[in-house]
């Protein structure tokens, strides 16, 4: 059976969330993984023919792309939910993968947080549609 993602969550015992945490803090990023109430671990999956043949014939990565999705859903889900999530791209791969039994031969994408926020969301300022957003022409 082929996994494509490892949940991990306070009611696991927090020692391996924390650990994996620190494993996402380095250099002043993501200090606060190691607080999350839950981690989701993407990892990728080794692509079958019919996938290489279509990422080579159109120059994508289109497993790359479906991970990205799948992560963006998941933190859609959890906003509806009142949770807040955040996708990570920073962290230790190799030692996160030793603390979760995660393959070496699959490779660990991204990883999500989720919890309450400690803090009010802040005002977020948006560029207007017309300046990130063309139509007919770029």
């Amino acid at each position: 059976m082929q996994r494509t993602a490892v949940a991990l969550h306070r009611g696991d015992g927090p020692s391996l969330l924390v650990e994996v945490g620190k494993a996402t803090s380095s250099l002043g990023m993501n200090k606060f993984v190691k607080d999350a109430s839950a981690l989701v671990l993407i990892t990728q999956e080794s692509t079958n023919i019919t996938s290489k043949l279509g990422c080579g014939i159109k120059d994508k990565d289109f497993p790359v792309m479906d991970l990205g999705i799948a992560s963006a859903y998941i933190t859609l889900a959890a906003e509806d939910e009142g949770i807040g999530s955040c996708i990570l791209g920073w962290f230790d791969e190799k030692k996160i993968k030793e603390l979760t039994g995660i393959p070496q031969k699959k490779r660990l994408m991204l990883i999500i947080s989720l919890g309450y926020a400690a803090k009010p969301k802040r005002n977020k300022v948006r560029k207007e549609w017309n300046k990130v957003v063309s139509f007919e022409k770029y």
